[in-house]
Formats: structure tokens, sequence, C-alpha cells
């Protein structure tokens, strides 16, 4: 992640993603499934995965199609499932509570800015809430209000380079670096150290993806 104020390795980063997007999913996947994908291609997590109507790029049909073999994914592996949702909200409460009833599994709900109903499913199921930069953003309040209601047993932070920088590296490109920023803000939202929050999310992060 440090890497990212280089365009060259930004480049290869998008070749690199591309390439393997097609070898999963119209190669291997198709051959093999999606579970022997998760088994042979991904180590500590399953791919990102979730439901975005903000960009409505595929049908919200196929996304929820997908997202279940994702669930089902993370529910044979025992691997914990990185979760996007953008404007879904509804629809991503339902498909997690209904998955799992059915069968648990681990899961993050990445980069979250949403409402405190999908926080408080995901916490009811035991996943974990992760802060970025949008945390340090001067019009979300409303996402630090949410923040200061998630148990610091279940935070984590991130950058989601390279995008989101926090203030006041806002509108840089992001880096690994400024989440300590983030991590600064969390604390004061959360009214403890930065050590505190600092041991708490790596703790966190250990024991969600088994390092």
């Amino acid at each position: 992640l440090f890497f990212y104020e280089s365009k060259k390795f930004l480049a290869i980063a998008a070749i690199v993603s591309a390439i393997v997007n097609v070898i999963l999913n119209y190669i291997f996947i198709p051959r093999f499934g999606f579970i022997a994908a998760a088994y042979t291609t991904l180590i500590s997590y399953l791919l990102l995965a979730g439901l975005d109507y903000f960009y409505d790029f595929a049908p919200r049909e196929a996304q929820i199609r997908l997202f279940k073999e994702n669930i089902k994914a993370a529910q044979q592996t025992g691997l914990p499932l990185i979760i996007h949702n953008r404007n879904s909200d509804e629809d991503m409460i339902e498909l997690l509570q209904k998955a799992y009833q059915q069968k648990e599994f681990k899961a993050v709900i990445h980069c979250y800015s949403s409402s405190w109903a999908l926080a408080e499913a995901a916490l009811e199921m035991g996943f974990y809430i992760s802060a970025s930069g949008m945390i340090t953003f001067p019009k979300m309040q409303k996402l630090r209000d949410n923040f200061a209601k998630v148990p610091l047993e279940r935070l984590l932070v991130e950058t989601d380079a390279p995008y989101l920088a926090p203030v006041p590296k806002r509108g840089e490109v992001n880096e690994s670096a400024n989440v300590v920023l983030t991590a600064q803000k969390l604390a004061e939202i959360k009214g403890v150290s930065f050590e505190v929050i600092s041991d708490v999310t790596t703790a966190n992060f250990r024991r969600l993806f088994g390092v």
C-alpha cells in the first residue's frame, strides 16, 4: 500500500487485477466452482464482495446472485468476507441475516458509511465495522455518531487506498501511513487514547483474519 503514490504501480496493479478477474470469472470458477477458487487463490480472506446500488454497473439481480455465492464461500471455507455496501442497506441486511441464520460466517463491513441499522445488524452477527478516512470529514458527523456506538472489540481501521485520504490529507492519493490519522480520529470518537485504539484494532484484525 505504500506504493500507491506511484502511477506506474497503479497501472501495473490495474492490469494484474484485470488478469486475475478474467482467470477467476471466465476460466477457473466456471470449471471448478467458486469454493475451489477460494481455496486455491486466497489465504486469509475472501475477495471484497457486496452490493453497489450507487453506480449500478451491474443489474441488481446479478449483484445479489453473485453476492450469495460469495457468502456461501465464506460459510464453507471459514474465511472472512470483506463486505462492500453502497446505497443497498435494506437488501444487504436481509441477505446477511438470512444467510447467517442458515450457517454462521465471519465478515467485516468494509469502509462503513451506511445506516446504523446495517451496523447494528452486522454487530448482532458478530461482524466487524471498519473505519476509513471518512470519519475525519467535517460533514460526516452522523458517521462519527455511529462509530461512537460500535464496541471497541468490533472496530477496525483501513485506508481504502488510494481513495478517501483523511483530513488533512484529503484530496491527495491515500496511502497506508495515513491510517494513523484515521486511528487518531477514531480514538477521539471513542474517548480513548491512540494507544488503546492501536492495540484493540490490531488485536481485532488478528482475531478476524487468524494471523
